[in-house]
């Protein structure tokens, strides 16, 4: 994720964070980029590459010139957004007015399904999100809840008792 007119200059800091065996942050690199474009964004990628970072999964904000970059450069990785981007903005932006009155309900259950620990927890809970978009979304709408369905695959939940990947 870019930062946008960070200096007077109006170029734009990026950062290579990675996450440790403790699940603690830690800067591996920083750039200043003039643009916010793909070949921006695959230079940044390939200086972090040439410095030894390959990610097994790469946490993006939605933006389609870092989604083309990463999946270029890193091809084996995992691209997903991050949860800020995708749950905190898109989200909401995308299904608020869609959902009206209904919203408090769709959002309880999508947040409680990405923080479920299980399989049968995860499938509850979306299944309560699918109904509620069935009785108030219409066609256009339900093809982005589908989206989401889409983007939750895949997501790794670490717990006491082990590791729960929902496909």
């Amino acid at each position: 994720d870019s930062t946008f007119g960070t200096n007077k200059y109006g170029w734009h800091l990026v950062f290579l964070v990675g996450v440790d065996a403790n699940f603690n942050t830690c800067i591996l690199a920083v750039a200043l980029i003039s643009n916010n474009d793909t070949p921006s964004f695959e230079w940044v990628l390939q200086q972090g590459k040439a410095i030894g970072i390959d990610p097994v999964t790469t946490l993006l904000d939605g933006a389609d010139e870092e989604h083309k970059a990463a999946a270029k450069v890193f091809p084996d990785s995992q691209l997903m957004l991050c949860i800020y981007h995708f749950g905190i903005i898109n989200v909401p932006k995308n299904l608020r007015g869609a959902f009206g009155e209904q919203w408090p309900s769709a959002r309880s259950a999508f947040w409680s399904s990405y923080y479920a620990t299980t399989v049968e927890l995860f499938e509850h809970h979306f299944h309560n999100l699918k109904q509620i978009a069935d009785q108030c979304l219409d066609f256009k709408v339900k093809s982005r809840v589908k989206t989401i369905a889409n983007n939750l695959e895949g997501i790794v939940v670490e717990s006491s008792g082990g590791t729960t990947t929902f496909n």
